[in-house]
C-alpha cells in the first residue's frame, strides 16, 4: 500500500512538470493556433498551457477523480478488511493530489473536470453492480490496471517534454 501513496506523491510532482510548472507566460508555451478568449472585462485569460497540457491535465484529473469515487465504493462495498482501507487510502491520497492539481490548473487557468465522463462512469457503474469476493477482486484489478495507465502517461508526458 505504501507504494501507491509514493505513486500518489511522485504523480502529483509530475504533474507539476508536465503542466510547465514555472508559472511563466511564454509564446514558447502557447500553440501558433491559439487565440486567447476576450471575457468581459476585455483581457484575455493569461493561460500558459498549449492543448496538448490541456488535454493531459484534464486525462489526470478525471483519473483521478474517478480513483476518489472509487475509492469510496469500495470503501463501503468491500468485503476484505484491507480492501476497505486501501479503497479509503486511495480517496485520502486522491483527494490530496486533485487539490494539487487544481492549484496548478487554477495559476494556468485550466479547470479540473467535475463529473464524470461516460467512460469513467460506466467503469464506477460496472464496479458498483458487483458484491463480495468479486467486487474485491475487480476492485483490486481495476487499480493496477488504472495506476500502471496513469504511470505510463506520466513517462510518455515526461519523454515528449524531454
Amino acid at each position: 500500500m505504501k507504494r501507491i501513496g509514493i505513486l500518489s506523491v511522485t504523480f502529483a510532482a509530475m504533474i507539476a512538470i508536465g503542466c510547465g510548472g514555472d508559472g511563466r507566460d511564454t509564446d514558447a508555451t502557447r500553440p501558433a493556433t491559439d487565440t486567447p478568449a476576450v471575457g468581459t472585462a476585455g483581457e484575455a485569460p493569461n493561460s500558459d498551457i498549449n492543448t496538448l497540457d490541456r488535454d493531459w491535465f484534464e486525462d489526470r484529473a478525471m483519473g483521478g477523480m474517478t480513483e476518489v469515487k472509487l475509492g469510496e465504493l469500495a470503501s463501503q462495498k468491500a468485503q476484505n478488511a484491507d480492501v476497505k482501507a486501501f479503497g479509503r487510502m486511495m480517496v485520502q491520497d486522491h483527494t490530496k493530489a486533485g487539490d494539487a492539481l487544481k492549484e496548478i490548473g487554477a495559476k494556468h487557468n485550466v479547470m479540473a473536470p467535475t463529473t464524470l465522463d461516460d467512460d469513467h462512469r460506466e467503469k464506477l457503474d460496472r464496479l458498483s453492480k458487483l458484491s463480495a469476493a468479486e467486487f474485491d477482486r475487480e476492485y483490486m484489478n481495476t487499480m493496477v490496471d488504472d495506476h500502471e495507465a496513469t504511470l505510463k502517461a506520466v513517462e510518455d508526458r515526461v519523454d515528449q517534454s524531454g
